[in-house]
């Protein structure tokens, strides 16, 4: 799995983005999805995730929710170019 930091570790531990993002590379494909093609804003997404995620509580659903939005907001300026 790519590692966005490079930064040493403990104990020969390996970086894994996953688990510093709080979601899987799958869950943060059908965000980006929901985000980009279905126009979703955090609430319509955290409805339309409810309904798809039954199996999980609303509480973890929105903490996803924000998660995604939040490192959305503080990355937002790297997909800008400059020409």
């Amino acid at each position: 799995k790519p590692s966005a930091e490079l930064r040493p570790t403990e104990d020969g531990e390996e970086q894994v983005d996953e688990t510093e993002m709080g979601m899987t590379y799958e869950e943060l494909s059908i965000f980006g999805r929901l985000r980009k093609l279905s126009k979703c804003g955090p609430v319509s997404m955290f409805e339309v995730l409810l309904r798809r995620w039954s199996h999980l509580n609303p509480e973890i659903v929105a903490t996803k929710v924000k998660n995604f939005f939040r490192y959305y907001a503080i990355n937002r300026h790297k997909m800008t170019t400059v020409t």
